[in-house]
C-alpha cells in the first residue's frame, strides 16, 4: 500500500515534506525596474521517494514575464530535494519553493 502524502502537513503524524537540499540565487538582470518592483515565484514539483524531482510535471506560478520565467526555469529544474518522509521512510511528495526578487 502506498502512503498518500498530498493531504499531510509538516509535523502531522511523523510526516516531513519534501525539502530542497540545494537552492540557487536568481540571476541578475531579471527586470528593468527602477526600484521598488518585485517578482514572486512559486514552484511545485512532484518528488519521488528517492528525492528525484519530476520536472516535466513542475508548476511555476507568479507575476514574472514569460522571458523571466524562461531564465529561471532551468535553475528551478536543477534543484535537488530530500524526499518526503513518513515515520522515517522516504515517500513520494511535493517539493515547494517560493521566493521574491526585488528589482
Amino acid at each position: 500500500a502506498r502512503a498518500r502524502t498530498d493531504s499531510l502537513v509538516a509535523g502531522s503524524a511523523g510526516f516531513e515534506p519534501a525539502s530542497p537540499v540545494r537552492v540557487f540565487l536568481p540571476p541578475s538582470g531579471l527586470g528593468r525596474g527602477r526600484g521598488g518592483q518585485r517578482m514572486t515565484i512559486s514552484y511545485e514539483v512532484p518528488v519521488d521517494s528517492a528525492g528525484t524531482a519530476d520536472t516535466a510535471r513542475a508548476v511555476i506560478q507568479g507575476n514574472a514575464t514569460p522571458a523571466q520565467l524562461e531564465r529561471i526555469r532551468p535553475l528551478l529544474n536543477e534543484m535537488r530535494y530530500r524526499p518526503a518522509r513518513l515515520h522515517g521512510c522516504g515517500v513520494p511528495g511535493v517539493g515547494r519553493v517560493r521566493f521574491t526578487v526585488y528589482y
